[in-house]
Formats: structure tokens, C-alpha cells, sequence
């Protein structure tokens, strides 16, 4: 909680108080204690976040998929689930990373 309090003093780019991990990761001399998870495998066309009402969609789907395959559901479950059904996937196709990400933006 600290550190996000801090960084909502801080922050002066609208995009820094949207994706507020950003705001971490790029100021090392800052102090914050912040690591990126690599993967071996690329699943940059999959949307995990809910930012616009189809990102919902799409989690109430896999939500339903879930409970009827009942499992816990692991990443690698979700990715299988998505793939198995891609009409899940198109539900949110037309957003990508960093949509609305605008660095030199104000507040």
C-alpha cells in the first residue's frame, strides 16, 4: 500500500496513474523492488485484463468454462481453454497491449 500511495503522489503522467506498475518497473532509481516473469512461450496476443466491456466478456466466459471443466485453472489452462474455443479470443481481438498507453500524456 506504500508504494502505491507513493507513486499516486508521484505520478505525473496520466498513463503512470492508469498502469501504475509501469510507474515501478521504469524508475529503478526510485528504490522500487519490482521483477518481470519471463516465459517461454508467446501469449501476447491473449488479453488477461479487464479494461473495456469485452475484456469482461471474455473472463465471464472463461469463468463458465472453469467451473464446468472444474478445474483451478492454471495459465496454462486458460491459454488451452482460449485456444480450444477462439471465438473467447475474438470477443476482444480488436484491443492489443499498450492501447491507450500514450507516454507523453498529462494528467
Amino acid at each position: 500500500m506504500k508504494a502505491l500511495v507513493r507513486a499516486h503522489k508521484e505520478a505525473v503522467l496520466s498513463s503512470d496513474r492508469e498502469h501504475v506498475t509501469f510507474y515501478f518497473w521504469q524508475r529503478p532509481e526510485s528504490g522500487f523492488n519490482t521483477v518481470q516473469l519471463g516465459n517461454s512461450e508467446d501469449w501476447s496476443t491473449f488479453r488477461f485484463t479487464v479494461d473495456y466491456p469485452e475484456d469482461f466478456d471474455v473472463v465471464a466466459r472463461l469463468i463458465r468454462e472453469i467451473k464446468s471443466r472444474r478445474i483451478f485453472s492454471h495459465i496454462h489452462e486458460i491459454v488451452e481453454i482460449i485456444r480450444e474455443n477462439p471465438e473467447i479470443g475474438r470477443l476482444n481481438d480488436t484491443y492489443h497491449f499498450g492501447i491507450g498507453w500514450d507516454k507523453e500524456a498529462k494528467p
